[in-house]
């Protein structure tokens, strides 16, 4: 009973551990993942309010040449109405086209400034060459158009320009105190300055920077790549941000160009349909934090390895100390309580129901004829019989009693809170069932019965476990004189 005890408490023990160690560990995981999501997420937010501010710097920078350009078409739309060229004098026309050279130069990368009528004739500039060509600018489609009045930019292609040359073109136009168009002025850039200055800023394997028209025209991309120069993107209507609005804008995209996925800054420039955006290449953002996540969770896998190896040898510990107790505290060949448990344990019943009150009865048992049984079939039957023995006095008596083995073949019982007559109602249930259902197997097969002897004794007031077990095995004696196979109170 006490040994069983011990291995259901040894059980429960090791259940607890591993279920801590488990819970421990499942909970170290989850902080960690926690842990590095958070960062991963932090240095994405990190990265991302860099490339919105480094777009708004740039476009700050650019803004103002681009402005500057917008000061010139306002003045020239002020100075000269298109309408008064068409029967302008080739001298006037030179003059003019002179001064439009002048306000050309005092914009950095502005190589031409022109008067175009309301047909999209240009009628004057200081690129003369032009002079009498048509204009494939877009032209008020909506009363809106005419309403709205603000720099307008688009991209010519050679095909479409009348220098035939790449262009960015910014324009302005002219309408009548009735509404009617009557053309404009244009200022034109070539992409090749906007190229030039985009390439000026360094920047890391897999980053971009991007120079775009509201409608996501490419005017201007760094690395350079001459073959997306003027093409259409839908990068600016793929992301879903308020960027029309505030201005800036933030987005984490793949990129149709190249497959690469990167952090987006963007920001539209005021009072210019420009957009500049600047993208981070998202793997070498997280590159640093892919090697500490790495570290981190070796290390963790590391530290997981040394918990369950010392869990483990906590539990062999266990194990060992169980059966460093068993050892102490059992019988070897029988398995039940050995002579000093057993004796340990009738002190304190004894002197329990000295102190409290209460009942203690005990059985002393001896096989009967055992030396012969040794002589005729062998030692190893002998242990043999010892055994079943053991496992018939166990299935016979209560869970609160306990049965060990004091030496050779003799065993005892102790029945805890139990009078004579209880005591001798189970001291002859193992005798009859000893007598009549028990046997053992010989080394050569043969079946050994046997019988038992049994002294029983109540501890009375005052008196020792010592003394009681004393007269109990006076009782063992008289029943072996009395022709074995009994029961004998003393």
């Amino acid at each position: 009973m006490k040994n069983n005890l011990h291995i259901a408490n040894r059980k429960r023990i090791e259940i607890v551990a591993y279920g801590l160690l488990f819970a421990i560990l499942i909970g170290g995981a989850l902080w960690l993942c926690f842990d590095l999501v958070r960062e991963r997420n932090r240095i994405i937010d990190d990265r991302t309010q860099i490339a919105i501010e480094k777009s708004k710097f740039m476009s700050q920078w650019l803004r103002n040449i681009f402005l500057s350009s917008d000061y010139v078409l306002r003045d020239v739309r002020e100075k000269v109405k298109p309408n008064d060229l068409i029967h302008a004098k080739p001298e006037e026309i030179e003059r003019l086209c002179t001064w439009l050279g002048e306000k050309a130069a005092t914009v950095p990368g502005l190589y031409g400034v022109a008067i175009y009528d309301s047909n999209l004739i240009y009628r004057a500039g200081n690129e003369r060459r032009i002079i009498g060509y048509h204009s494939n600018q877009k032209v008020p489609t909506s009363r809106t158009d005419k309403i709205e009045d603000k720099i307008r930019l688009q991209y010519m292609p050679t095909e479409k320009s009348a220098t035939k040359r790449p262009t960015i073109l910014l324009y302005r136009w002219i309408f009548s105190q009735d509404g009617q168009f009557m053309g404009g002025s244009s200022a034109a850039v070539y992409p090749d300055f906007a190229q030039h200055w985009i390439q000026a800023f360094k920047i890391g394997p897999n980053d971009v920077l991007a120079l775009m028209d509201e409608e996501g025209t490419l005017l201007a991309l760094n690395p350079a790549t001459p073959e997306a120069l003027g093409k259409k993107t839908n990068f600016l209507q793929e992301q879903s941000n308020n960027s029309k609005t505030s201005g800036r804008a933030s987005a984490i995209s793949l990129s149709s160009f190249d497959g690469v996925k990167r952090i987006y800054g963007i920001t539209r420039m005021e009072e210019l349909p420009i957009v500049l955006v600047v993208g981070y290449d998202l793997n070498n953002t997280l590159e640093g934090w892919r090697h500490r996540a790495w570290q981190i969770s070796c290390g963790f896998i590391v530290l997981i390895g040394l918990a369950l190896f010392a869990m483990r040898a906590y539990i062999k510990s266990l194990h060992q100390g169980e059966e460093l107790l068993k050892l102490a505290t059992t019988d070897g060949l029988t398995g039940i309580s050995n002579r000093r448990v057993l004796f340990e344990a009738g002190e304190r019943e004894a002197a329990r129901i000295n102190r409290y009150g209460g009942a203690l009865s005990m059985l002393i048992l001896d096989i009967d004829h055992f030396k012969k049984i040794n002589d005729t079939w062998g030692h190893s039957s002998g242990d043999r019989v010892i055994k079943v023995m053991a496992q018939t006095i166990s299935t016979c008596i209560r869970n609160q009693d306990m049965v060990g083995r004091i030496g050779g073949e003799e065993f005892v019982v102790l029945l805890p809170e139990t009078g004579q007559d209880g005591a001798l109602v189970i001291a002859e249930r193992v005798r009859m069932a000893i007598q009549d259902t028990t046997e053992a197997t010989a080394d050569n097969g043969s079946i050994v019965r046997f019988t038992v002897s049994i002294g029983l004794s109540t501890v009375v007031d005052g008196e020792t476990f010592q003394g009681a077990l004393d007269r109990a095995d006076k009782g063992l004696y008289k029943a072996k004189e009395g022709g074995r196979n009994m029961v004998v109170i003393y």
